[in-house]
């Protein structure tokens, strides 16, 4: 070949070459989406402390460092969903291992959870002894089979919802609860669950009585956002798991609900006295399952203490030191743990929004599609 055409042809080749790294330095996927294409600029993560805006590397390098990530999640949102399966893709490149907790697993179902982990189970047989919805399929899936791929262990976190809804309707202690149940289901409770005062109860009791009817919405269903108000992350006190024949709780309607903080005019009927009782016991329900999460994953950290444990929850349980977080530091003050809490928002610019700065230590947005035509406000 002449001399001249090789060095056309080198020149073409250096040109083809730069504008592919161009191209790959203008996508930035692995900052960005930790090289998912199906992520990318459809999440932006805050330092909530900074307000400055994250890489997806540096949200992996802040995760590693701690011994627990509590990650809470919105419900069957899908970008949420994918970007807990890039995280913990992220963690395993990391020398310390990982294990994965999750509150959609009951405890009596870790049996069978373990045996499709090790390929002993075929996929469907594993998703009815494990009592998974159709849901499942699209949300946590990804999540389950890279733990089987890559030999992650996996805790089922939570305690049973039977044994949940039959505690809430007995009216009785923790204490004299436990002490009716048989040893068999006793094993699949946490040794305590503590009434929780402070602002944790508050938003619950503000979140089951002054958000208005829940519209038809299916269990564990998130309400629609507001321009005013941010979308409940779960429907807390057994809705997650809650059979599909479950009625949903009834709550008051906006126009007939009270703050808290509001003098009373006139003494409580029974029928109120009636509604903040049914709400307490939804409210020692939720305890009950922040208690048993949180037992779960300091059981495995006591047993592990070389792991690193990723919990995937409900964002009520996180959200601005939620329920689960502090009975975990109750059990384990030493340990170095991590909140991410996950937002969904129509707004394409993904902006920190001030009212999340509370949130958790990483604020995680999400792009969703705009509200319904009426749903806004409603």
């Amino acid at each position: 070949m002449p001399r001249n055409a090789v060095s056309c042809a080198a020149f073409v080749l250096s040109l083809w070459l730069a504008g592919c790294a161009g191209t790959a330095h203008r996508l930035d996927l692995d900052r960005q989406a930790g090289g998912n294409a199906a992520l990318f600029r459809q999440v932006a993560t805050y330092d909530t402390r900074t307000g400055r805006r994250l890489g997806f590397d540096e949200v992996v390098r802040r995760c590693e460092a701690a011994d627990v990530v509590f990650f809470g999640e919105e419900h069957n949102d899908s970008v949420c969903n994918q970007y807990q399966a890039q995280l913990l893709c992220g963690l395993l490149h990391d020398i310390r291992p990982t294990a994965l907790a999750m509150e959609f697993f009951e405890a009596d179902t870790q049996a069978a959870l373990d045996a499709y982990l090790v390929n002993a189970t075929p996929e469907l047989e594993f998703r009815e002894q494990t009592r998974q919805g159709r849901a499942y399929v699209r949300t946590h899936r990804p999540l389950i089979e890279i733990a089987r791929t890559a030999r992650v262990p996996v805790i089922a976190a939570n305690a049973p919802r039977q044994l949940v809804r039959g505690y809430r309707l007995s009216g009785e202690s923790f204490e004299d609860y436990v002490a009716g149940l048989p040893p068999a289901d006793r094993r699949w409770l946490p040794e305590r669950s503590e009434y929780l005062t402070g602002p944790y109860e508050e938003r619950f009791f503000e979140l089951m009585g002054g958000h208005g009817d829940s519209g038809g919405r299916p269990a564990g269903a998130a309400p629609s956002p507001s321009a005013t108000q941010p979308a409940a992350t779960t429907v807390p006190a057994e809705a997650s798991n809650a059979p599909a024949s479950a009625p949903a709780p009834r709550v008051e309607s906006d126009a007939t609900a009270q703050p808290a903080s509001s003098p009373a005019t006139t003494q409580p009927s029974d029928d109120q006295e009636d509604e903040t009782e049914r709400i307490r016991r939804f409210y020692v329900a939720q305890l009950l399952w922040d208690d048993a999460m949180a037992e779960h994953v300091a059981h495995r950290r006591r047993t592990h203490p070389f792991e690193r444990v990723l919990l995937i929850v409900g964002g009520f349980h996180v959200d601005q030191e939620g329920g689960t977080v502090i009975k975990y530091r109750q059990r384990r003050p030493a340990d170095r743990t991590i909140t991410l809490v996950y937002r969904s928002t129509p707004d394409p610019a993904l902006p920190l929004r001030e009212r999340d700065r509370a949130s958790g230590d990483i604020i995680v947005y999400g792009i969703a599609p705009s509200p319904a035509k009426g749903a806004e406000g409603s």
